[in-house]
């Protein structure tokens, strides 16, 4: 492998190509993107994250996701556009139990995620 790249995903037995100092991540030739999001309604005591988490590692998508003191649920997404889009199509539905009022999301700066993890007491 050239000296400038790193990384495998063992996961989809796929290249994960990383110049390593630099963005953006290549992945199966996409380019990586992140995303901020922020979920309202009943998203809290619902299963909310745990169920976030599944879906994201079902769709290939690394970061994270926090309950917020305000109530709502944050999540910091990385993947493609493709994998994106179906992550943010499920986040409008989220679990049986949830009930999503509102979804806003920003993009911002690739973080390099390896996984997806919940994140426990943040505030």
């Amino acid at each position: 492998m050239n000296n400038n790249f790193e990384g495998f995903d063992l996961r989809n037995q796929n290249p994960l190509l990383v110049r390593l100092g630099q963005s953006p991540i290549v992945y199966n030739n996409n380019m990586v993107k992140h995303l901020t999001i922020s979920v309202n309604g009943r998203v809290q005591g619902v299963g909310f994250r745990y169920h976030t988490k599944k879906m994201a590692e079902k769709l290939g998508i690394n970061g994270t996701v926090q309950n917020e003191a305000d109530g709502t649920v944050r999540i910091e997404a990385e993947g493609t556009q493709e994998q994106l889009q179906n992550f943010l199509d499920w986040c409008l539905e989220g679990p049986d139990a949830a009930n999503v009022d509102d979804l806003q999301q920003r993009e911002g700066q690739v973080k390099n995620y390896r996984s997806f993890e919940i994140i426990f007491f943040a505030y």
